[in-house]
């Protein structure tokens, strides 16, 4: 389970920020990340729905999420493992990875996405960035 939950480091060696953009309430995805020892890599980089009022599967979760990382949407890469996620990010105009999505959910989004089922997959979709 640790190493499920283990950082990629693909991000850090291509020289590319993160953030968290959760549906969820700021300090639940505090106690999310705190609890599995992933808070130390968002500290200043977490976005929440309930602070702007806006909630995936619009796409204005993802658009302030760029704005905070200072990046355009076209220059970003959203990794989801939701519905409602994939659509906001398509939605937004970032380029998504499905991450351990269901059969039905890959079927739904299909080619226009990415999908991963390993976190190192994840790494060589941003390596062929």
């Amino acid at each position: 389970m640790r190493q499920c939950l283990a950082p990629s480091n693909s991000s850090k060696r291509l020289g590319l920020d993160k953030c968290v953009a959760s549906n969820g309430p700021r300090d639940k995805i505090e106690t999310c990340l705190r609890t599995t020892g992933l808070l130390p890599h968002f500290t200043d980089r977490i976005v929440s729905a309930y602070e702007i009022g806006s909630w995936k599967p619009e796409p204005q979760l993802v658009w302030h999420a760029a704005e905070v990382m200072q990046v355009e949407p076209a220059r970003c890469l959203l990794v989801e493992d939701s519905r409602a996620g994939g659509e906001a990010g398509l939605a937004a105009g970032v380029q998504v990875v499905g991450y351990r999505l269901d059969r039905e959910l890959r079927a739904h989004l299909g080619t226009r996405i990415h999908h991963a089922d390993e976190l190192a997959k994840v790494g060589e979709i941003l390596a062929g960035r």
